[in-house]
């Protein structure tokens, strides 16, 4: 519990100095859930709800489903859902991906269709996995028409029972200084 209360001291205390520093701070609670299509299956049904970011962007959010393959050292998903912003729902093409088969390092990836808008999302990232945690780099990528932004950055991943923490630093590179705070919860549901 202490290491708890300390990681949650350190948190506020960067969100604090970012917002002194002009960085922008963002906050992502997603819902992970996966299921099997059968109890010997290497299928099962995966959903996605990545809730709007209370700091930055409130009227946003994503809902995906669809099919995982999950094998022994890596899955992969192909999801259909929607992009929700300002109250109008988008059809968005949702494809995930993971490897974790070159112990001690692990990948993985997240690419976004909304073709409604022409506009394209990519995440990838690759860590170090750590006795408690992983460590890692990033990328955040939009190409949405006239507005692409590209971003690299660090992170950490922290895992708690039934959750995980990723807080990263991101240095945006198409808009001059942007540099953003990210944290983002992940709740993983049995």
């Amino acid at each position: 519990m202490r290491f708890v209360s300390l990681l949650v001291l350190v948190v506020l205390a960067l969100c604090a100095q970012s917002a002194d520093a002009g960085m922008v701070a963002n906050t992502k609670l997603a819902v992970h859930e996966t299921a099997p299509v059968s109890p010997d299956s290497s299928w099962q049904v995966a959903a996605w709800m990545l809730l709007p970011d209370m700091d930055s962007n409130p009227t946003t959010m994503v809902a995906v489903v669809g099919p995982r393959y999950q094998a022994k050292t890596w899955w992969l998903e192909f999801n259909l859902g929607a992009f929700v912003a300002d109250q109008h729902a988008r059809g968005v093409i949702d494809i995930r991906a993971a490897f974790s088969g070159w112990d001690p390092l692990f990948t993985c990836a997240n690419v976004q269709s909304t073709p409604e808008l022409g506009s394209w999302y990519f995440y990838a990232d690759l860590d170090r996995k750590l006795p408690y945690g992983r460590i890692g780099i990033e990328t955040e990528d939009r190409l949405p028409q006239g507005k692409d932004d590209y971003s690299a950055g660090v992170h950490v991943v922290l895992p708690f029972k039934g959750m995980c923490m990723y807080v990263a630093y991101q240095r945006h590179f198409l808009r001059r200084g942007d540099e953003q705070l990210w944290i983002r919860a992940i709740l993983l549901t049995p």
